[in-house]
């Protein structure tokens, strides 16, 4: 018996029916939009107006003095700053203050940092599609608890919670929800060591649930 042959010429694939999902054309991919909490509202922040542009500089040196001066032992402390700071070309009554200062924020809150501290920790996470790319000043690990500590360098420090620039407690608002995916087993608590009294606040859960994203 011959065998039938179908012939599939162009014009007969024409005319079959397409399913409805390859006649609908793909959806566009959006990339997530990356947020950078330290950066959100930068115009809200308290300025350091009594400093002038000697600010941000000075801001950035208390940082990296409290960054590295922890791992030297407390007696070499104050010359390595004075060092650093001259190497910057920093005059000497302003570096006078900045050691002052620093050296005072690491005798009062000698546990923060302690053995059990990491620094300028950077971390990455996404929330509600966007991709947040952020560095925590200083970690705390105490057993199932987790300290997530921003330094503020401002010359002017709110007198009350309530005070807080809406900028920063975003931007901590943001830390927690990222850092809580990825130590989800610990307790998370983020507090600001404003750097200039010093004094450090804690910030309220409920304080920082008005600002999640």
């Amino acid at each position: 018996q011959q065998e039938k042959r179908v012939s599939c010429t162009p014009s007969s694939l024409l005319s079959f029916p397409l399913p409805q999902w390859l006649k609908t054309p793909p959806a566009s991919e959006k990339s997530p939009q990356l947020l950078t909490p330290s950066k959100m509202g930068e115009d809200e922040s308290p300025h350091h107006s009594e400093l002038g542009s000697f600010g941000t500089q000075r801001g950035s040196l208390i940082h990296k003095l409290l960054e590295v001066l922890p791992t030297l032992e407390p007696s070499f402390r104050e010359k390595a700053a004075r060092q650093f700071l001259e190497k910057e070309s920093i005059l000497e009554k302003q570096s006078q203050e900045i050691v002052k200062t620093v050296l005072t924020v690491l005798k009062a809150y000698p546990d923060f940092f302690g053995p059990s501290s990491l620094n300028e920790v950077p971390f990455q996470g996404q929330i509600g599609g966007h991709d947040v790319s952020g560095q925590s000043d200083r970690l705390v690990m105490m057993d199932d608890q987790l300290l997530v500590i921003d330094y503020k360098t401002h010359s002017h420090v709110p007198s009350r919670l309530e005070d807080i620039p809406s900028s920063i407690l975003k931007q901590m608002a943001l830390y927690k929800e990222v850092l809580s995916q990825i130590f989800p087993h610990h307790i998370l608590s983020c507090g600001i060591l404003w750097t200039t009294l010093p004094r450090f606040d804690v910030l309220p859960e409920n304080l920082l649930k008005k600002f999640c994203p």
